[in-house]
């Protein structure tokens, strides 16, 4: 029986609610929690941080800033919490603000004199960044080695200011260093701290460490001139790259990413390093039979649109979704020769084994929202109980 004029456009117009819905509620963060775990959702994050693969990448930034003498003073009190640790500057001397003594000497070795009449206002330029330098806690990196790395990176990119650091480890998972530094250097010249800056401070962080024998990583998610240098290079060397690495781990390295199939590269003439990810890099890699250290040619062959069902809660189709998808096309230049099969358009995901799939993160979902639920009564009912005396 044939359908009636308007019946079409019904069913588009009630897939595409359905569709804007489901994606709605999809990218809320108790959607996220449900499909990643539930109630064990900050363990399963913790043990996948903690366990083999998990990121090596330091981290340098700004956390706060101070225009103000008193505001200084907030700032040092803050990172030596109220005294309980022990504050070192740029010279290796000690601070224990408990004591009054000390702590007058800790503050004045960030404030002058002339800082009380010239920072006296909201709009005043500010006296002191905050700034934070962290290794990953896989790396296990020592109290006094992460000082001494956070200390002399900041001795090298600025030798005349002044600095004054605290460790902490109030966070079990990101042990880190504050570092308070003064802006006006002891000539009385400003530094403007750029991202380029940072980007330099985080690489000779990371290359300190890396001469004390740690593990650690710098790698950057864009890389500035890139393009102009590619365009310097021979011809003879252009799309030609070094295989650093490949494999499969956390989008951009964020724990909080799904996984996905990534390969580190480097070109052959300024050796700069990037990474490029791809669903079906790792398909190419094995094909080509590429091996760290083999030279290759990498470049992008279009885009395939992935159709994806969408369904309700019982596992019918409702409607499709549409992704894009990066095609990598590899050539390993010491294995010429492999004719490769050209990519598909169009790939739609309506086998039955993807339908089943989907009905498999419908029940995970709702288990792990039944138990989210009992967590939270779980926690409520402890709480109504302390308010008793027995």
């Amino acid at each position: 029986m044939s359908k009636r004029i308007g019946e079409n456009s019904d069913d588009e117009y009630k897939a595409r609610k359905l569709r804007g819905k489901q994606e709605q509620a999809r990218r809320t963060p108790y959607n996220f929690k449900m499909r990643n775990g539930g109630a064990k959702y900050e363990k399963k994050i913790q043990s996948r941080m903690l366990q083999k693969g998990a990121s090596r990448e330091v981290m340098v930034k700004i956390t706060g800033s101070a225009n103000r003498p008193r505001g200084v003073k907030n700032e040092i009190n803050y990172i030596a919490r109220e005294g309980e640790i022990t504050l070192r500057d740029n010279n290796g001397v000690e601070y224990h603000i408990a004591d009054r003594e000390q702590q007058k000497e800790a503050y004045e070795s960030l404030i002058d004199d002339e800082d009380k009449k010239q920072y006296t206002h909201d709009r005043s330029p500010n006296l002191v960044h905050n700034m934070v330098f962290s290794s990953p806690k896989i790396a296990e990196v020592s109290e006094k080695d992460m000082l001494k790395a956070a200390e002399e990176t900041l001795r090298e990119k600025y030798p005349e200011n002044r600095v004054l650091m605290a460790y902490h480890t109030d966070k079990e998972h990101h042990p880190h260093v504050h570092a308070l530094l003064r802006i006006p250097d002891n000539g009385g010249k400003r530094i403007n701290i750029r991202k380029k800056d940072l980007r330099e401070l985080r690489e000779k962080f990371a290359g300190n460490l890396q001469k004390m024998g740690y593990n650690v990583k710098c790698t950057h998610k864009y890389e500035f001139g890139k393009k102009e240098q590619l365009k310097r290079e021979p011809d003879r060397l252009r799309n030609l790259f070094e295989v650093v690495e490949f494999g499969r781990t956390n989008y951009l390295f964020d724990p909080k990413n799904k996984q996905q199939n990534y390969i580190t590269l480097r070109t052959l003439k300024n050796k700069t390093e990037m990474t490029r990810w791809g669903s079906n890099i790792a398909d190419e890699i094995k094909r080509e039979g590429v091996k760290v250290g083999s030279v290759i040619k990498m470049r992008k062959e279009g885009e395939t649109t992935v159709k994806v069902p969408l369904t309700d809660g019982k596992g019918n189709k409702q409607g499709w979704s549409d992704h894009k998808r990066n095609n990598w096309r590899i050539e390993n230049q010491g294995a010429m020769g492999i004719k490769p099969a050209p990519f598909d358009k169009l790939k739609p995901l309506d086998t039955p084994e993807q339908l089943l799939k989907q009905q498999r993160g419908f029940s995970l979902f709702k288990q792990n929202e039944e138990a989210m639920v009992k967590l939270q009564e779980k926690q409520k009912l402890g709480i109504r109980l302390g308010i008793f005396k027995f």
